[in-house]
């Protein structure tokens, strides 16, 4: 991987941890539990940020642990020369994924997902957690799936039916409604 690319995804690593620490911390702010002892608006959101700050550190650890690595290939070689890149170009293919995607496509939606969640997240005031999420499955599957947009509204409802159902109606936790106070 070259060290641009892999400079692009250690910056994107902690910008998700970071992203994820503060969902954690505002879900505390809205409570984990309510004095009755069942489950508060903020359990959610703290459990969501939680797991995505624990999965970026471990993604970032790991693209800091192969730089290090690569560093330490080129720098020493058998015959004494650096020749990383030439050895690099031999044994790396193209990245081309399974999808057809370039580690450039991929690293751009990367980007937009993050500004998406982002978005979202500040949306969460004013509309509502549900409706944000919505919000945010339905510009995913459009804007970085390229999903036809009845298909992107199908897994949009569907989705929002099982968070409902199983948060809302089941473990019959609180959303946050925002300012709208809807859903």
């Amino acid at each position: 991987m070259s060290g641009t690319l892999r400079n692009a995804r250690v910056a994107a690593s902690a910008v998700l941890a970071a992203i994820g620490a503060a969902a954690c911390v505002a879900g505390y702010g809205y409570g984990l539990e309510t004095e009755d002892g069942t489950v508060g608006a903020g359990l959610l959101p703290a459990a969501t940020g939680a797991i995505i700050a624990v999965l970026a550190l471990v993604d970032l650890a790991q693209q800091l642990i192969a730089a290090r690595r690569a560093t330490a290939a080129s720098s020493t070689d058998e015959a004494g020369t650096v020749e990383a890149d030439a050895a690099e170009a031999d044994t790396e293919d193209d990245g081309t994924d399974v999808l057809g995607r370039s580690p450039r496509q991929r690293n751009r939606n990367l980007a937009v997902v993050v500004a998406f969640v982002f978005a979202a997240a500040l949306l969460v005031p004013l509309i509502g957690l549900l409706l944000s999420m919505g919000l945010l499955i339905l510009a995913i599957t459009i804007g970085v799936e390229r999903m036809k947009p009845l298909s992107a509204i199908s897994v949009t409802a569907i989705a929002l039916a099982c968070v409902w159902l199983v948060f809302a109606l089941g473990l019959r936790v609180p959303f946050p409604t925002g300012l709208l106070g809807v859903v």
